[in-house]
């Protein structure tokens, strides 16, 4: 599949979407379009993994929610674009569908971003794109690491560290004003979408973010954590970081998170869990 751009009809086809399942015969009844054209554009935005095929209807993916909310313009839409050394690539593979669908949902992130950590990229890719996986770990050693280190531009830093950083190569796009997924909050009233935009929106401080980007990944990667463990985290990369002071506010972002949950009240024996928050 080449890279996809979102038409104005595009559009229309996610707005009439957001209201519920429809078939394609009643989004071209809709539209007053061909049903079999309409279709096949639908096949299209379900490859590009803003809408989802069921047996006989087709639904919105939380992406194309986040698209949907989005400016208009365009602008937001170039995080579904694959590069065609990309699409190259997955095509010189043996590789099913579902996980190119993941690597290139993973790939777009990684662009937007510049550089981001693998419990991020998991954190952020995982529950919209399973590619038939239960388990987020598996899914990324089996389905998209071996993949993704394997794709042009893209390189791993910081091997030494649990939030090693994938940087991608190419400007990245990032935006506050063109990001859907900036202006996509939670259910619950959260303004963040994944944990990296939470930990990006409110950390300045390169050091800082070292500190709580580690300590994310410490939770992701155990599922959940005491505040203790947590701590000890957070006290140990900030002796190795040239910013000394103590870092009060890594568990009031950690809790801005939609997908931790505090289980406990802050303290000692404090429980932390990473759990997926439906959005």
């Amino acid at each position: 599949m080449g890279p996809t751009t979102l038409t104005e009809q595009d559009r229309r086809l996610l707005r009439r979407l957001s209201t519920g399942p429809q078939t394609a015969g009643s989004l071209a009844a809709h539209a007053a379009d061909d049903p079999d054209r309409l279709a096949d554009r639908l096949d299209v935005l379900a490859d590009s993994g803003v809408v989802r095929r069921t047996d006989e209807t087709y639904e919105l993916t939380d992406s194309g929610r986040r698209v949907l909310a989005a400016p208009g313009d365009g602008s937001a839409d170039g995080w579904i674009d694959v590069p065609l050394a990309v699409e190259r690539e997955l095509g010189s593979q043996t590789i099913d569908e579902p996980c190119a669908a993941a690597i290139r949902a993973a790939y777009g992130f990684l662009q937007y971003w510049g550089e981001a950590t693998a419990s991020e990229l998991r954190d952020a890719i995982f529950f919209e794109q399973t590619a038939g996986y239960d388990d987020r770990h598996q899914w990324w050693a089996e389905c998209v690491e071996p993949m993704f280190r394997e794709l042009p531009a893209v390189r791993r830093l910081d091997s030494d560290l649990l939030a090693a950083r994938w940087h991608s190569d190419r400007p990245p796009g990032v935006d506050d004003a063109a990001d859907g997924r900036a202006v996509f909050g939670s259910t619950d009233g959260q303004p963040f979408g994944n944990a990296r935009r939470a930990i990006e929106a409110q950390v300045e401080s390169d050091d800082q973010r070292v500190v709580i980007r580690e300590a994310f990944a410490a939770l992701e990667t155990r599922g959940q954590a005491t505040e203790e463990t947590l701590r000890n985290v957070v006290e140990n990369i900030a002796d190795e970081t040239s910013d000394q002071r103590p870092i009060p506010a890594a568990f009031d972002v950690l809790a801005s998170v939609p997908s931790v949950q505090q289980v406990d009240e802050a303290g000692s024996g404090g429980l932390w869990r990473y759990r997926h928050q439906s959005r």
